[in-house]
């Protein structure tokens, strides 16, 4: 840009935060794209962060008509986006105004945070509702178990979005399904590849196993168990899959599930140190209830640090399976 243009842009960002409206839209319809998306070179805001930033929502939907880049990270301080702004400064019609114009959720400052991560920060329940809002379609079909609404809508998300969608509760779209025992839908993320091993933060905090195994469904903890959810993670309580088990109205249906699909499973496996605890807790737990279906294994821990140990099986002896098992749908 020459002199003239740069002068240009610099009187936009000063308009852009304090300045009056009409004059800001005149001077918007004279700048090119790049020029609309220039930042300062003092704070390294653009002309969106600075008036999402002081909670300008004509500025704001002015710059959206105009499309003006909504995820640029401003270059000062850790890096927020306009929408991180204007969350932090709980400016609720901007946020509402920048989720209708489809500005990403999922992107992640210096520091590692998320515009839900800043939003839980605020604990301001209306923006949080934004959020469950601004995906209400996807989280609705997932909600009442619409499966020809859901796959219909999936396309519009990456993986990453369905990874991180959420509601005001922290659970994400898997977890819901779960926790409704919508089959179907869990099979449909399943297949997108999802994270199956997610935990909800709000309370205790549940993968989606341990939500199912808590609800008592019983096909939907068998297609993750078959898709290979992990069994041996502990929530905030102290909670494992073995004794959400022992507490579930449906422990003699699941007992022999997670045997046949969890037990063969990680005995070919060695456990994480962090996990060797819970492994040995869940095998032994599983061979004291099961034992006409477990075969006798044999292990051997070694230690490697921090308490930690290593969890390897010796051994396993051949023992014939005495009971058929069908799972209730």
């Amino acid at each position: 840009m020459d002199n003239r243009q740069v002068d240009r842009v610099k009187e936009f960002l000063q308009v852009a935060y304090e300045g009056d409206v009409k004059l800001f839209e005149g001077i918007v319809s004279q700048l090119s794209l790049d020029q609309l998306n220039a930042a300062d070179k003092i704070d390294g805001k653009t002309a969106l962060i600075l008036a999402a930033e002081r909670g300008n929502l004509l500025k704001v939907e002015v710059l959206i008509k105009a499309g003006a880049d909504l995820n640029i990270l401003s270059m000062s301080g850790i890096g927020y986006t306009a929408l991180m702004y204007a969350i932090k400064q709980k400016h609720r019609h901007v946020v509402e105004a920048l989720f209708k114009a489809k500005a990403k959720i999922n992107l992640k400052n210096m520091c590692g945070q998320t515009a839900f991560n800043l939003a839980k920060k605020t604990k301001d329940i209306e923006i949080l509702k934004l959020f469950e809002a601004h995906y209400c379609p996807l989280m609705n079909a997932a909600k009442i178990g619409a499966i020809n609404s859901f796959r219909a809508l999936m396309p519009d998300y990456d993986l990453s979005e369905l990874n991180c969608v959420t509601n005001m509760y922290d659970e994400n779209v898997l977890i819901i399904a779960a926790r409704l025992g919508h089959l179907e839908i869990v099979k449909c993320l399943i297949d997108a590849k999802v994270d199956l091993n997610k935990i909800s933060f709000e309370g205790a905090g549940y993968t989606a196993l341990m939500m199912a195994i808590k609800k008592g469904h019983v096909s939907v903890v068998e297609v993750l168990l078959q898709a290979k959810a992990e069994v041996s993670i502990v929530n905030s309580e102290k909670e494992s899959v073995s004794s959400l088990l022992e507490k579930s109205t449906c422990k003699s249906q699941l007992l022999p599930l997670l045997n046949h699909y969890c037990i063969q499973s990680l005995m070919q496996e060695t456990a994480s140190p962090k996990n060797a605890n819970t492994l040995m807790q869940t095998l032994n737990y599983f061979t004291e209830n099961i034992t006409s279906w477990v075969p006798p294994v044999t292990f051997s821990t070694t230690e490697i640090e921090d308490g930690f140990e290593e969890v390897n099986i010796v051994s396993v002896k051949s023992a014939p399976r005495k009971a058929s098992f069908k799972p209730q749908t």
